[in-house]
């Protein structure tokens, strides 16, 4: 889940329509008590807000406004694609922030899917990959309610909560599967009736999945080790129906940093490329007590040849670097760092230019899959 971008909500409520904005309260009222005419002017929204004997619905308030004005920053192409993909009209005159609370108050299915592709695009947690051909991939209903509930039980015995959201979405060939679930409970202490109460709330984590049947490959954006190992198991075991295929893809990995270690990548780069250099890796050396080497440097190739001749990247197992590539530009030059950590992990998908880069780490024989 990315992190949300700051919030001004001063500037939020004034680009917004008063009766869009009271139509979000009202939905929002549902069984809880609110104020449903709260909105007279923005101070008075905001002195709501901000009330200490608010908290727990200020919280609730504020995250799904944090979610509207992420995708009213991420840009208006964005949302007017959503508009289009599922025949919302809409008005030049609409600000971007009006257009994603639109979307949230009107139609939660198109805001939960825009906001999937954002989170999928913005999501700074790496991203592991699979490789898991499959020639029956069909996410048929029954293989989504069998994923999800396999998923739900999985949370559930962790103390996470009993409701797992799995919604998917499909997209040049590719289909995307956006799970909100649970974490732990978390308390705080609010205002009721004038007393102080001790109240609790679990707030929401989202994971995504995005599956390419034409490769074959299966992507997983998660912040935990053992809840991205349970995606691949359950994908694999209630999707695609082959219960072996999470092991076949664990024995292939997805990157190998041999080529650093060995000496043969190519820092030269290409035509689109102008240069890598290596800026960060870490080692893991022989030895009883489990040393580690963490090597950091403008250009750590320049400083192992040349300043550091007692060290090399073949000292030991290579477990991650970090590289700089730049690229021509009519502005300027442009770069951007990459994350490899193998055997199936990098932060490649957030990058713009990550279609050149896969491209050029598969011919060096970093990239398998």
């Amino acid at each position: 889940m990315p992190r949300h971008g700051r919030l001004n909500l001063k500037k939020f409520l004034g680009a917004v329509d008063y009766q869009l904005l009271e139509r979000y309260f009202v939905n929002l009222t549902d069984g809880k008590r609110l104020p449903q005419r709260i909105l007279m002017n923005d101070e008075l929204t905001m002195r709501f807000l901000q009330d200490p004997k608010n908290a727990q619905t200020s919280a609730l308030v504020l995250e799904d406004f944090s979610r509207i004005n992420d995708l009213a920053r991420a840009g208006t192409s964005t949302l007017i694609w959503t508009y289009g993909r599922y025949g919302i009209a809409w008005k030049e005159k609409e600000t971007p922030t009006h257009l994603a609370l639109r979307l949230f108050v009107e139609r939660p299915d198109a805001f939960r899917e825009a906001y999937a592709w954002y989170t999928w695009h913005s999501c700074q947690s790496r991203m592991s990959e699979y490789r898991l051909p499959s020639d029956s991939f069909d996410l048929t209903e029954e293989r989504t309610q069998a994923f999800r509930q396999e998923i739900t039980g999985w949370f559930s015995k962790l103390a996470k909560g009993d409701v797992t959201e799995v919604n998917s979405y499909e997209h040049d060939g590719a289909t995307v599967i956006l799970i909100t679930h649970g974490t732990y409970m978390h308390t705080i202490a609010a205002w009721d009736d004038g007393k102080v109460e001790i109240q609790s709330l679990r707030p929401a984590m989202e994971d995504m999945l995005m599956y390419d049947p034409d490769l074959g490959t299966l992507r997983v954006k998660a912040t935990l080790a053992k809840d991205r190992r349970r995606y691949v198991q359950a994908f694999a075991g209630r999707v695609l129906e082959d219960e072996m295929a999470a092991d076949r893809a664990e024995q292939r990995p997805a990157y190998t940093l041999e080529p650093f270690r060995a000496g043969s990548f190519d820092y030269g780069g290409n035509r689109q490329i102008r240069s890598i250099v290596l800026l960060e890796a870490k080692l893991q050396l022989d030895g009883k007590t489990q040393p580690k080497l963490h090597l950091k440097s403008s250009d750590l190739s320049l400083t192992l040849s040349q300043e550091l001749r007692g060290l090399s990247l073949a000292m030991g197992a290579l477990t991650y670097v970090r590289l700089r590539f730049t690229f021509p530009s009519d502005g300027g030059d442009v770069h951007e760092n990459v994350e490899i950590t193998p055997p199936e992990s990098s932060d490649l998908a957030t990058r713009k230019h990550q279609g050149v880069i896969s491209a050029y780490l598969k011919a060096q024989g970093v990239k398998l899959i």
